[in-house]
């Protein structure tokens, strides 16, 4: 009997919001741990750079977007941000 391969994330991208504590952090790490590159979407870039830190430890690329998603306009400039940094595809998008 053979079992079904598992597709692997490594070498993809994902935005992760929330990322700056709790489940968020928890999710953007075991992403990093796995190989996926992280988009890092928070309010607060203090918490922000403390998650890119614990997730570079795993060596991958990672992109901080410090933002209030319930600010007019805000989503624009979040992925023109993502885009002009170089995450152009595979993007996954992990709501928290």
């Amino acid at each position: 009997m053979s079992w079904p391969r598992v597709p692997t994330i490594s070498g993809r991208t994902a935005l992760v919001t929330g990322a700056g504590r709790g489940i968020g952090r928890a999710i953007a790490v075991a992403l990093a741990e796995e190989g996926c590159s992280v988009a890092l979407l928070a309010r607060s870039a203090e918490e922000l750079d403390e998650t890119a830190r614990q997730c570079q430890g795993h060596g991958v690329q990672t992109l901080c977007l410090p933002a209030d998603m319930m600010a007019p306009f805000a989503r624009y400039g979040i992925f023109d941000g993502g885009l002009r940094a170089g995450f152009r595809t595979g993007c996954q998008y992990i709501p928290t």
